[in-house]
């Protein structure tokens, strides 16, 4: 009887003879077949940490070692040596075992969108009046999950709060409610005696 294997749910005839010592090296191979090109070109999650940090310790001088991503990370040194070798053979750094890394072009291109999505995100959970400590600790978390299209999305509306701000309007009654738990209606009419606009000048003065 020749095996059988399923893939994505979808039945695969080996004609190979299951006697043959070589038999799990040819299933091991072929699935490499199968699924490398869906994976070499996706970052994975450890990897884009890597990135993000490598790109900060660089803003700082100029390349990064093993010890600073020890330091920052908490990993050991022989996980960031392996972790180096594989982000060089996916072309995200230049690397030479006992120097220092850089960028490539094609790495600090994802670099520098990890740390916008990262940085629109915190922007978004502080305006939900998370603490910034917080806020940037659970955007690095939230950041690897979340679509282009909504990161779009926040961008738009973190620059719509932005331009709320200057004019007060809904934003204010957002920040009493987030301060106070309690939901004020507001016409334009009365925002005179509105208690949200009247509490915003006091926390101001």
């Amino acid at each position: 009887m020749q095996p059988l294997i399923f893939i994505r749910g979808k039945p695969f005839l080996f004609h190979i003879n299951i006697y043959e010592q070589n038999f799990n090296h040819s299933i091991e191979k072929l699935l490499g077949q199968i699924f490398m090109s869906k994976t070499n070109d996706t970052p994975t999650v450890r990897i884009e940490n890597y990135l993000e940090t490598i790109f900060q310790v660089i803003q700082r001088k100029k390349f990064a070692q093993v010890k600073d991503i020890v330091e920052i990370l908490g990993v050991r040194p022989p996980s960031v040596t392996e972790m180096f070798q594989k982000m060089k053979e996916r072309g995200y750094i230049n690397y030479e075992r006992y120097s220092g890394v850089t960028l490539t072009e094609k790495g600090k291109t994802l670099a520098l969108k990890i740390q916008s999505r990262h940085q629109i995100i915190k922007d978004f959970l502080m305006i939900l009046d998370i603490g910034e400590r917080t806020a940037i600790k659970e955007a690095s978390e939230i950041q690897h999950n979340v679509s282009e299209e909504t990161i779009d999305k926040l961008i738009l509306f973190i620059d719509f709060v932005k331009k709320s701000k200057k004019t007060g309007g809904w934003i204010d009654h957002l920040d009493y409610f987030f301060k106070t738990g309690e939901y004020v209606e507001c016409q334009p009419a009365n925002r005179e005696n509105c208690p949200v606009h009247s509490w915003k000048q006091k926390m101001i003065h």
